[in-house]
């Protein structure tokens, strides 16, 4: 009996002096792909889109997840509507 504690010990002593160097990614730091789609309102094909053009994503188990700051960054930009127009364009003046 008294070697389990002594083992205990040690492996509780060996865990405190190692520390924590690795900390493993939880559902709380990331967003669920389902989540992101129910919440931001942004379809599927758009995620798998934006993952394919390099929106940064994690797999955890089965889910794939996202971060919010980079779902922020890829998503919250103001659009711009207007496509570049004849003014920096040779030849497609209209005088």
């Amino acid at each position: 009996m008294s070697i389990v504690w002594l083992i205990m010990l040690g492996v509780l002593l060996g865990i405190t002096v190692a520390g924590a160097s690795y900390v493993a990614p939880t559902l709380p730091q990331y967003i669920r792909e389902m989540d992101v789609i129910k919440q931001w309102g942004i379809s599927k094909a758009t995620l798998i889109r934006r993952r394919k053009e390099g929106l940064p994503f994690v797999r955890i188990g089965a889910y794939i997840c996202y971060k919010p700051d980079d779902l922020v960054a890829e998503f919250c930009q103001p659009r711009s509507w207007k496509a570049n127009t004849a003014e920096g364009k040779e030849g497609n003046n209209n005088d």
